[in-house]
């Protein structure tokens, strides 16, 4: 197989790739390369030239990234290109490093649908990425798939692609009608509800929502015993509402002038992410987000979104909030993620140091994490 040149910023490492001979000579320009957050408009220039991608692929967001430092790895021939964004961290107490995605679902991107680029190029960039992971140390990598975009193809030949469940979205290309007659009865009689006895929504309109919205979000991770990692402060929701680039907005549910629910939704390339929900403890007989999920339709439909993106279960599992997310749509999608690792032996070693059961049936990669 021909040689690919892999670039790496820090090192240069350099192979040429050797057309093969035909009567009409043809040069095919490959490079491999890792972007980092020093790089700012060279990040945003793969993003936003690629034919789909979301907020979370954005250098705004990444930036955001409070457990590993990003970076933008690419693959490039010609003019076509793959860019994966990843979180690299450290081992604790040892030499090694493995990567991981950001809170949400990013996954590879191209210029073109990932589908319909040549086979002999989808294998090049397996290469160079499995060179670039074996060169950084790298044990294992972990990568969360965007539901809408084709990503699943771009990893195939290198294996390590999971099944993880279901996600609910909210098709929006319907007519309103259609939209609400797949909702639950008692989906229905909620919303009608929460109208009646005079629930209101709104835009932020400053910094002292975002506060307000900030107390309301971590008393509600409070109420359900979430871990810090799922915690934000207020500089966390000013950055995301203020970019650019995530294109993120707060929309906020009242009562009698009291702020008892709120949503950062985003809307990128038609998709609309519920990013992050939360709801007044004493209000919560009322579902007020059920109410809320509506009134984000309207607003997705005023901005020609195509669908409204829910996410899934718990863990991605059939439960209770796959079920409420169902209560609006039938329309459901696999959600998958790429769990491969780079070195058995060491990966192995790690677990059996770390008091883990490399045949431990839990769901979580990777294992050597898991804490006990």
């Amino acid at each position: 197989m021909p040689k690919v040149a892999i670039l790496h910023f820090g090192r240069i490492i350099l192979y040429i790739k050797l057309p093969k001979i035909q009567l009409i000579m043809k040069s095919v320009s490959t490079s491999a390369f890792a972007i980092t957050l020093g790089q700012k408009s060279i990040w945003t220039k793969y993003v936003s030239e690629a034919y789909k991608y979301d907020f979370y692929h954005t250098w705004d967001y990444q930036d955001l990234a409070k457990n590993g430092d990003p970076l933008l790895f690419v693959y490039e021939e010609d003019e076509d290109y793959i860019a994966l964004p990843l979180l690299k961290r450290t081992i604790p107490n040892t030499d090694f490093v493995d990567f991981h995605s950001v809170y949400g679902y990013t996954g590879p991107i191209s210029n073109k649908e990932i589908g319909l680029l040549d086979q002999g190029f989808l294998l090049q960039f397996q290469e160079a990425l499995h060179k670039f992971l074996t060169e950084e140390n790298s044990i294992s990598v972990f990568v969360k798939f965007h539901p809408f975009i084709n990503q699943k193809i771009a990893f195939e030949q290198l294996g390590g692609i999971v099944e993880n469940g279901r996600v609910v979205a909210i098709d929006l290309i319907q007519s309103l009608e259609e939209q609400r007659q797949r909702y639950k009865c008692n989906t229905k009689k909620i919303i009608r509800k929460c109208r009646e006895i005079g629930f209101y929504t709104r835009q932020m309109k400053g910094p002292e929502d975002i506060a307000a919205f900030t107390r309301l979000y971590n008393k509600s991770m409070d109420r359900i015993g979430a871990s810090k990692f799922y915690k934000f402060n207020e500089a966390y929701f000013t950055n995301l509402l203020n970019s650019t680039q995530c294109n993120a907005k707060l929309l906020l549910v009242f009562f009698e002038n009291k702020m008892i629910c709120g949503c950062v939704v985003t809307f990128n390339k038609g998709i609309i992410q519920a990013h992050l929900l939360a709801t007044d403890n004493e209000y919560l007989k009322y579902s007020p987000a059920k109410y809320l999920t509506d009134e984000v339709c309207l607003l997705g439909r005023k901005h020609e979104m195509e669908y409204f993106h829910l996410g899934g279960g718990q863990g991605y599992k059939d439960n209770s909030l796959l079920d409420w997310k169902l209560s609006f749509s039938d329309y459901v999608l696999p959600h998958r993620s790429w769990r491969f690792i780079v070195n058995q032996k060491i990966y192995a070693q790690l677990v059996e140091d770390t008091g883990n059961n490399i045949n431990n049936p839990v769901d979580f990669f990777p294992l050597y994490r898991l804490e006990q």
